[in-house]
């Protein structure tokens, strides 16, 4: 059982989010779920998160604003992985470059999105 890592949801979709924070909370992890781009810069300047996944189209900030934003305050630390609607190998460059450290298509397989957040924090069970 993880140890209540500390998990940043900021997602467009709300319907996506809910069922992915769902999962998470139901395998023990903490999560503060947004929906704009303002409030998971907000939500960053206060608190530091064990990963930080986010959509690609947030109003009210760009992701590549926050990928920025974040990198520049947490370096290579926290694990950021980017839910998109695209599979084009180009965007997902682009989104590696600026700092994500993982890229999922949408819509997201409820197994293979735990299995990716438990490996990115280390604590994947093989």
């Amino acid at each position: 059982m993880p140890d209540k890592k500390l998990i940043l949801i900021a997602e467009e979709d709300k319907m996506q989010a809910t069922l992915l924070a769902f999962r998470l909370r139901r395998n023990g992890y903490r999560v503060e779920q947004v929906s704009h781009g303002e409030a998971a810069l907000n939500f960053l300047k206060q608190y530091i998160p064990d990963m930080i996944i986010c959509g690609i189209e947030m109003p009210g900030l760009h992701t590549f604003d926050l990928l920025k934003f974040a990198r520049k305050r947490y370096n290579r630390e926290v694990p950021i992985v980017v839910l998109t609607t695209s599979s084009e190998n180009r965007l997902h460059s682009k989104l590696f470059e600026a700092g994500a450290t993982e890229c999922m298509t949408k819509p997201v397989d409820p197994s293979s999105f735990l299995d990716m957040v438990e490996l990115e924090l280390g604590q994947y069970k093989f």
